[in-house]
């Protein structure tokens, strides 16, 4: 089979695909390289998200983004839980040759996303 002709779906990341939410458990940026030297250009931006087995995935955001990502920032740095549903997700599994043999796995894009925390109606039970 070819990689390019496999069809990744949330199902094939998480265990229950159903509501379509992810837990994000960190935030950064993604700048610009020049000539081997990082450059103050923002890209745009990644949200690690909790998948199966307790592995984390990547997801690559557009830059526009910033906003909501300094949401989520915040929110991580107050210790809430932060779920989010991916518009425009994109996955693609890869494969590549290194030294230490084939190094597989998915990346992950997405054209916006929506900050879906529901309050908990038992977190304010004392």
């Amino acid at each position: 089979m070819i990689l390019k002709n496999l069809k990744l779906t949330l199902a094939s990341v998480v265990d229950n695909p159903s509501d379509g939410t992810l837990d994000v458990v960190e935030t950064s940026v993604q700048y610009a390289w020049e000539n081997g030297k990082r450059t103050d250009t923002v890209l745009g931006y990644k949200l690690e998200v909790i998948v199966r087995r307790g592995d984390t995935l990547t997801v690559k955001v557009p830059a526009d983004l910033s906003e909501k990502v300094s949401e989520v920032e915040g929110m991580l740095r107050a210790d809430e839980e932060v779920e989010v549903v991916f518009k425009g997700l994109k996955l693609k599994a890869y494969a590549m040759a290194s030294k230490d043999g084939v190094r597989s796995g998915v990346s992950a894009t997405a054209e916006d996303f929506e900050i879906v925390n529901e309050i908990d109606e038992f977190s304010d039970i004392s």
